[in-house]
């Protein structure tokens, strides 16, 4: 009997043998956005790994083991979406003598590693198994849709509840979070978060007092400024206006992880801010802001918003919106789909408000990807 010098390897370039087992792994899961990388682990006489970085093209992937010292592998199927393991899925695989054996393993929604799948049953190798059905990636966003949500209400991330919370601003300062690397705030704790904004992930999130998260590497200082119509060229793009207005920090600006992966979303609350210009008692702005990673959707909620100039508290120097490039039309030309109107071209901008007087209470905006047609 000839034996290959790898115990586990890529079926495209697998020496064939009389005793072997092909194991075939295919993945009912949107492949990239939610799994991009697949790892199988064979523990015999030794551990051997594949690891295979895949587009949906590349399954079903098909992965041959060989008997080395041993006619048992326990092996696991592990999925990935960056460094997060996801999804996995076990089997116990026996070897039998002058046999080519095939067992396949479809990685669902549902095997997680709390709840991993079986693999299916051993039986003689017959050839490739065909494609599973798996739900296509959202397509890359190029505007976003506005709507006001009824039933998402306001969430205080200052609570203090939940595991994964905490301050990101004490006073007035502005504050840079990296979230792909070591940080005083969040050490490793979001390296997997997944959020994508105009389709590009974010990497670095710039908290202001004013009531505005950034995206970009050059953020700009927004502290004593007020709001403006964001079709204008010196908003902060990318990012979002929650209540971009100018303010002063009294209890600061928290942050909470609310889900599980990979439908978390991580939330900013300004809470009991006041006017920047005549801080007074009376003055108590909530507000917060969620990026949603399973939708690539921004929540934008607000809680009790009271200031000694009730116009203020009710957005008459504020904005609320999320920019992402130079405007393509203006403001009163744009619509709630964040398209031009009459062109179809997307804004570059989705806006809810901006220096309009606004009825309170304000209502929850909900601003979903979208991907612009062709037929538009």
């Amino acid at each position: 009997m000839r034996t290959c010098s790898l115990a586990l390897i890529l079926l495209t370039g697998a020496c064939t043998t009389p005793t072997q087992i092909v194991l075939t792994i295919d993945a009912a899961i949107a492949v990239p956005c939610a799994l991009d990388r697949i790892e199988v682990v064979a523990e015999g006489s030794e551990t051997v790994m594949v690891e295979q970085v895949i587009e949906p093209s590349s399954l079903p992937l098909t992965v041959a083991l060989s008997p080395d010292n041993r006619t048992t592998f326990n092996v696991e199927v592990r999925g990935y979406r960056g460094d997060a393991l996801l999804y996995l899925a076990r089997g116990e695989l026996q070897f039998v003598a002058d046999r080519l054996l095939g067992a396949e393993v479809t990685l669902l929604p549902e095997c997680s590693p709390a709840t991993p799948c079986v693999f299916g049953d051993l039986e003689a190798f017959d050839g490739l198994a065909s494609a599973v059905a798996r739900p296509d990636c959202v397509p890359t966003a190029t505007h976003y849709e506005l709507r006001e949500d009824t039933f998402e209400h306001h969430f205080d991330a200052c609570s203090g509840s939940l595991a994964f919370s905490g301050r990101v601003l004490e006073d007035d300062e502005d504050r840079t979070l990296a979230l792909f690397g070591p940080d005083d705030l969040f050490p490793g704790e979001l390296n997997d978060f997944g959020f994508r904004f105009f389709g590009e992930r974010v990497e670095r999130i710039e908290v202001s007092s004013e009531g505005v998260i950034q995206f970009g590497s050059s953020p700009l200082d927004l502290r004593g400024v007020t709001g403006v119509a964001l079709d204008e060229a010196n908003v902060p793009r990318p990012g979002v206006a929650v209540f971009w207005d100018d303010l002063r920090m009294r209890d600061g600006v928290c942050f909470a992880m609310t889900g599980g992966v990979p439908n978390r979303r991580l939330w900013f609350t300004w809470r009991n801010a006041c006017l920047g210009t005549s801080c007074r008692d009376v003055d108590d702005l909530n507000f917060s802001v969620a990026l949603d990673e399973g939708t690539n959707e921004v929540l934008v909620t607000f809680g009790d918003m009271v200031a000694s100039n009730p116009d203020r508290a009710a957005g008459i120097r504020a904005s609320v919106g999320l920019s992402y490039s130079p405007a393509a039309c203006d403001a009163a030309e744009c619509g709630s789909d964040g398209l031009c109107d009459g062109t179809g071209v997307p804004c570059g901008f989705t806006q809810a408000f901006a220096r309009e007087l606004q009825s309170l209470p304000l209502p929850t905006f909900r601003f979903s990807p979208a991907a612009r047609s062709a037929t538009r």
